[in-house]
């Protein structure tokens, strides 16, 4: 079974309220989007650059900074 017809059952099986308006819309298009985006934006960082770039207070040691 693919995703695509997951989602396609899932929508006519129209698990979401029938009374949605337009603000629940707007709020769950919106949701859905922004958790994308930063899920996006950290997988860049973790697979293109280095993931966590600490600067360690200068009072640290130099053994414990490497």
């Amino acid at each position: 079974m693919s995703i695509e017809s997951i989602l396609r059952t899932l929508r006519r099986s129209r698990l979401s309220s029938v009374v949605d308006d337009w603000s629940d819309a707007a709020h769950r298009f919106i949701t859905s989007n922004a958790l994308i985006t930063f899920a996006s934006i950290s997988a860049y960082k973790t697979f293109s650059s280095s993931a966590i770039e600490c600067v360690p207070p200068s009072n640290f040691p130099r053994s414990w900074s490497r």
